[in-house]
């Protein structure tokens, strides 16, 4: 009788260490799959997180959020810039045509010298 009660607690036994160490295993493969799909390290103050991003994750994100929109402000303000200063160029060069224009109405060519 003490026979069989020490074979079923080995045999309990062994089958929870085997299911632990599957268990383990399992969860060692599937962090280190993680760890090399991220293309940051997963260190924070504290050290690494339960699930391999960093505990601030939404803080980057607000970061990169207000980043793009600093990027695109400037570009928009480049570029309306850059339209101003070409569509001035275009008009003082249409201002000097019209300057020339309007000296001529004012000059005295259409006298004639002699009499």
């Amino acid at each position: 009788m003490y026979f069989i009660a020490l074979v079923a607690g080995c045999s309990a036994a062994l089958f929870l260490v085997i299911t632990v160490g599957i268990y383990s295993w399992y969860k060692l493969q599937r962090n280190s799959k993680l760890g090399a799909d991220v293309k940051y390290p997963a260190y924070s103050v504290g050290g690494v997180t339960k699930n391999g991003t960093p505990p601030n994750s939404g803080d980057r994100r607000l970061a990169h959020s207000a980043q793009m929109y600093h990027y695109q402000h400037q570009k928009q303000q480049i570029l309306a810039l850059e339209n101003n200063t070409r569509d001035q160029r275009r008009g003082s060069v249409s201002d000097a045509d019209s300057d020339d224009e309007n000296d001529a109405d004012h000059t005295c060519m259409n006298v004639p010298l002699f009499h």
